[in-house]
């Protein structure tokens, strides 16, 4: 079905939000923010989030005949549950996306698929292999030096990463790993490791959009996956700080050669999508390497996204999705921002559920520090993080200080995880 852009022309629209983390909270934040929002209705798991709405609950295999029900004018799609195909169907019937098609999703749900995607047009990757079971691992791992990282292929909900520097730290590793499908023979189950060359350099989170014809960069976050500086465990995101000083200018030629392989690769490939790509780029000397793909806003950088975005949020997906340029990059450089998450006690391992009273929170909200919440449940006047969840901070750099004297001063939060060394 053609899709009609005249209803954009002059709106109020219609706007379904699929989501459950904190980047779901922020980006429906932002939408009820927008006076050209009209009904935004909310589905997915996160009660917190689907109360900033309207919230929808069904079969989410009904959400396509609930949006055409409820005159749905844009779909947007914040979750691993766009690698099952829903942003296609609704594409079918005519109505806006932001979010990866079933077959571009695989760029984050297959991190095979993202490698050979970006040597296939130059894009620099450490050297991998693929395994898929204990035997190839135990031959492979043997054309690679130490150190080396070990990933998980697919979804890991950001625990599918390991460092290892010697056998042991390996066995450690596949303890830690879902290995249920890992087997000593030959299998043919679709569970698959990556073994990676490791690589020592800065880490850098380059956040663009894809609106079907144009790549829009957008900025580059600092991301901290490890749960301390020491770690050799990759996690779900630690925290995030964003500064124009991150990126020199050796470091801005290097993001231009990448930002230019990836739009000839997505203008050749013909790619039928429109929404965020987030690529995961390591700097080593004076080079760069692509690490992964997300094919969603990453949780840890939305705050510092979309608080710095210079455009109402219902007009900049409108263009995106109907691939209308923008006049300059709507994004506010000169503003830094930090994200520190708080997790329960034990994570990531050993998990315990956490009880932080909304007194604790008020704390934060006085201090005008941002509290976003992801996948956390409610109870009486308290919020409870338990495993999947985590609590995120956000605040002004000149904050920083503000917010970890908050943290400190709690006797509740000796037992809560979080880095101590967000920002510079």
């Amino acid at each position: 079905m053609k899709i009609n852009n005249d209803i954009f022309k002059s709106y109020k629209i219609n706007i379904l939000l699929y989501g459950d983390s904190a980047s779901s909270y922020i980006i429906a934040q932002n939408i009820k923010k927008s006076p050209k929002c009209k009904k935004l209705y909310i589905f997915g798991k996160n009660k917190i989030v689907k109360n900033l709405g309207i919230p929808v609950d069904l079969d989410g295999n009904e959400l396509v005949n609930f949006a055409l029900k409820n005159n749905i004018n844009l779909f947007i799609c914040d979750s691993e549950i766009n690698a099952n195909g829903i942003i296609s169907a609704f594409r079918k019937q005519g109505i806006l996306t932001l979010g990866a098609t079933k077959s571009w999703a695989r760029l984050e749900s297959s991190k095979e698929f993202g490698k050979i995607f970006a040597s296939n047009f130059n894009i620099p990757i450490p050297k991998f292999e693929v395994c898929k079971n204990l035997g190839e691992l135990n031959q492979k791992i043997k054309l690679f030096n130490y150190p080396l990282v070990i990933k998980n292929d697919g979804y890991a909900k950001g625990l599918g990463s390991y460092i290892v520097e010697n056998a042991e730290d390996v066995m450690d590793a596949l303890n830690k790993i879902s290995i249920q499908n890992f087997k000593t023979t030959k299998s043919e189950s679709s569970f698959k490791l990556i073994i990676e060359q490791y690589i020592t350099g800065e880490e850098l989170s380059d956040i663009c959009i894809w609106n079907g014809t144009n790549l829009i960069p957008l900025c580059c976050i600092k991301d901290y996956k490890k749960i301390s500086k020491n770690s050799k465990i990759n996690t779900a995101g630690m925290g995030a700080y964003y500064s124009k000083w991150l990126i020199d200018e050796n470091k801005q030629n290097l993001i231009n050669d990448y930002h230019k392989k990836l739009e000839t690769a997505l203008l050749n490939l013909k790619a039928k999508f429109t929404g965020p790509i987030y690529s995961g780029l390591i700097f080593s000397n004076n080079q760069y390497h692509l690490l992964e793909y997300n094919m969603r806003f990453g949780t840890t950088e939305s705050a510092i996204i979309f608080s710095n975005l210079n455009i109402d949020f219902v007009d900049f997906a409108i263009n995106i999705a109907t691939s209308t340029p923008f006049e300059t990059i709507p994004f506010n450089e000169n503003n830094p921002l930090i994200t520190v998450a708080l997790y329960p006690n034990g994570y990531p391992y050993d998990i315990k559920n956490t009880v932080i009273p909304k007194s604790i929170i008020d704390k934060f909200i006085q201090e005008d520090i941002s509290v976003l919440f992801n996948k956390t449940r409610t109870q009486n006047t308290n919020y409870i993080l338990e495993e999947g969840s985590c609590i995120y901070l956000v605040c002004k750099e000149n904050k920083k200080s503000i917010l970890y004297n908050i943290i400190e001063s709690e006797p509740l939060f000796k037992n809560i995880v979080y880095r101590t060394d967000i920002g510079l």
